[in-house]
């Protein structure tokens, strides 16, 4: 008769989160994430597979949490508050040491690790859609002002500008540089 587990999997999850996103993939160690989960070699392997399933489990996890704080901003708040609100989210991080996981992890594995590649694609492009929701619903408000063909391009480049704000704030964390990156793209919405 198989056990049931004795730990919370989303826990676990999210502790190996985190050590991968503040070590990197390549120097985070199988010791590394024992001590920060608290399971044992075996408990890990069965439950996670490997330490590459573990870092795409974690960076799934990380994407689709990432991706429903923005969407949930998108909705319940008008555009520009809510774009000005994740901008500030940004360049007021706490995190701002560790970074965004997905950047991290394109960073370090692309082009060499094609999975991870279509994860960040896949939360990129889930994004740009939530984005360019939130656009069209602005211009049937009578909120904005975008042209119908506009408001694809504007979504693309409102979400490079959140990806790059990221970059710059963790690469620069005291420059005015990224509040004025913020104010800038929050223009592409007046």
């Amino acid at each position: 008769m198989a056990r049931t587990r004795e730990f919370d999997e989303d826990q676990v999850l999210d502790a190996a989160l985190q050590t991968f996103r503040r070590k990197g993939y390549e120097a985070t160690t199988l010791p590394d994430l024992l001590e920060a989960t608290g399971l044992a070699r075996q408990s890990l392997y069965n439950a996670f597979g490997d330490k590459r399933e573990l870092f795409l489990k974690s960076l799934r996890r990380y994407a689709d949490t990432e991706h429903g704080r923005m969407a949930e901003m998108l909705r319940s708040l008008p555009i520009r508050e809510a774009m000005a609100a994740i901008f500030e989210s940004v360049l007021r991080s706490a995190d701002r040491e560790c970074g965004c996981f997905l950047v991290n992890a394109a960073s370090e594995l692309l082009p060499r690790e094609p999975e991870v590649g279509r994860i960040v694609a896949s939360a990129m492009a889930r994004q740009e859609k939530a984005l360019a929701g939130a656009l069209r619903r602005a211009v049937r408000k009578g909120d904005l002002r975008l042209p119908p063909r506009r408001i694809e391009q504007t979504a693309r480049f409102l979400m490079a500008s959140l990806q790059g704000l990221i970059v710059m704030t963790k690469a620069m964390p005291r420059s005015r540089a990224g509040r004025d990156a913020a104010a800038m793209a929050l223009r592409a919405i007046e």
